[in-house]
């Protein structure tokens, strides 16, 4: 294990790299370059200093050269992750992790979460990447400060006694996530699927179980699957009342989801790699029924 680099990593991360600038890349939609550029600038911290640019960082993740595994969060012939997730080390010392289970889901969702302008400050997912033979790879977040419950979190009448509290914005957060999370089907959301950085960001990770098998009978209901925490909904309640909601809804309607839906339906993999009437049927009439709810 190259204990010098994973020092060094840490040292970054509570001093920070001043020296590191993120250059917005891939303009064909400032919006969306903005948002890259947002999330590319809450990481930096985080990688060596040798990349300066989020293009640069996506072009080393798809061909990372080198590498050296860290750690296995889930081995080969894990009961869930069959074929294993990993922390692996590049060859310029990049952090990052590697999954082939529920690959295309998880591009799938970063490529939607980061289409929304809605999104609230300081909600992050970690810089992505699907290869061609289908590894999904993102950027390693580590913890920074103890875990602590993320329901007592966000919850509206207790919020966290750590000084990293943040009632109005964390209030947001939640509130944002759970209209995000129905949209996508995400069925996974656990405390350690979010991790809070030392100032505050909240990096979302692991929807490898998005887009997943809803009931036949409404595909607007969830499917309550064991040991998850999603909620099983017999109706959606979509709260148009809470400011960012409506925001979220707004931003849909206004063009977002006509562009979400041309996208999602254009790609190949989506109908190599999804059920069309389990997953992909689903998402779609989730991303209707948004389109369509009514604003008064």
């Amino acid at each position: 294990m190259p204990v010098v680099k994973l020092v060094i990593l840490f040292y970054f991360l509570f001093v920070g790299l001043a020296e590191v600038e993120a250059m917005s890349c891939d303009k064909s939609s400032s919006a969306l370059s903005l948002k890259h550029k947002e999330s590319f600038v809450a990481q930096k911290e985080f990688l060596a200093s040798s990349i300066k640019n989020r293009k640069e960082l996506k072009t080393h993740l798809l061909n990372p050269g080198k590498t050296t595994k860290l750690k296995d969060f889930k081995k080969v012939g894990d009961h869930v992750s069959p074929n294993g997730v990993a922390l692996l080390s590049s060859s310029e010392s990049v952090l990052f992790v590697e999954k082939r289970d529920g690959a295309v889901r998880e591009w799938l969702s970063f490529n939607l979460f980061n289409r929304f302008q809605s999104r609230p400050k300081k909600l992050y997912m970690p810089e992505a990447v699907l290869t061609e033979d289908l590894v999904y790879r993102h950027i390693y977040i580590p913890e920074s400060i103890p875990r602590f419950s993320w329901k007592n979190y966000f919850s509206m009448n207790k919020v966290s006694k750590s000084s990293y509290s943040f009632q109005q914005v964390s209030k947001e957060m939640k509130d944002w996530l759970e209209v995000f999370n129905f949209l996508v089907g995400n069925l996974d959301i656990k405390d350690s699927h979010y991790i809070l950085s030392k100032n505050g960001d909240i990096f979302v990770i692991d929807y490898a179980y998005s887009f997943w098998s809803v009931l036949e009978e409404n595909p607007l209901h969830y499917q309550k699957r064991k040991d998850f925490m999603m909620p099983y909904f017999e109706e959606p309640f979509i709260d148009l009342k809470i400011p960012i909601v409506r925001k979220f809804v707004q931003e849909l309607q206004s063009g977002l989801g006509e562009e979400i839906l041309e996208w999602f339906t254009s790609q190949d993999l989506v109908y190599k790699m999804l059920r069309k009437e389990k997953e992909i049927d689903p998402f779609l009439e989730r991303l209707d029924y948004l389109i369509n709810l009514p604003m008064d």
